[in-house]
């Protein structure tokens, strides 16, 4: 997803010359996650490596989720990130918040996911757990594989609406889905997944003030397209 052309994203992006890249660019959220998950299916992949566009992808991450793949035969395992830079949260849950499935449509707040903490985390590594079980996953190069991907179904968990952005018409009131994570947490969860984290994979995030966060969004201002960048060598 790329809704907003940020330089660090776009600079780690550039670098990783080992992976073929589709980048849905300028389009709202549901639109490119539908775009991405229509493009995959259409061609010979098994697995689909997901991010935010609000990340820098270190060069050798997604090498460690393929090996994790490859070893363990997880169907769904991603990296970890801060859920802001000047919080200890990570983006990661162990276990499913309490009556989740009777939250469905409504904001669910930051306080109430239970996130691992950072400090949690460094403990779990040092003591020899680098992968884990987890419920919740953000999009810290989220790997799912190709049966995975057939039973997704992108979609927000609730429908914010927001005055200044409007990409989204729904119920007149315009503004965008939000927490599209947490909906593919929960889909996943109640179609019988387990999901994993690899805690070596830290992936740096750099979400943007709310004020320049829609400022800086592309949907609507330019074309929304897809672009293909092929791999320029090997895996291995």
């Amino acid at each position: 997803m790329n809704p907003r052309r940020l330089p660090f994203f776009v600079e780690s992006l550039g670098k990783l010359d080992y992976v073929d890249v589709l980048l849905a660019k300028n389009m709202e959220i549901i639109m490119a996650q539908n775009n991405i998950r229509k493009y995959f299916l259409e061609h010979d992949y098994t697995h689909l490596l997901f991010t935010s566009d609000d990340v820098e992808i270190p060069y050798g991450a997604p090498k460690q989720i393929f090996d994790d793949v490859e070893q363990g035969g997880y169907d769904i395992i991603t990296g970890w990130s801060l859920c802001r830079p000047n919080r200890k949260e990570a983006n990661i849950t162990p276990m499913a918040p309490k009556n989740i499935g009777g939250r469905l449509n409504r904001p669910f707040w930051y306080h109430e996911y239970g996130f691992l903490k950072n400090y949690e985390i460094s403990n779990m590594v040092k003591s020899g757990k680098t992968i884990i079980p987890i419920w919740f996953t953000g999009w810290s190069l989220t790997c799912i594989s190709r049966k995975v991907v057939d039973v997704w179904t992108p979609r927000g968990w609730y429908f914010q609406p927001i005055p200044e952005f409007r990409p989204t018409i729904y119920k007149g009131v315009g503004g965008s889905w939000a927490s599209t994570d947490l909906w593919f947490s929960y889909q996943l969860w109640k179609a019988g997944f387990n999901k994993y984290a690899d805690l070596r994979v830290y992936v740096p995030h750099n979400p943007l003030h709310f004020s320049h966060k829609y400022a800086s969004i592309l949907v609507g201002k330019e074309p929304a397209k897809l672009e293909f960048i092929s791999a320029k060598k090997a895996l291995r």
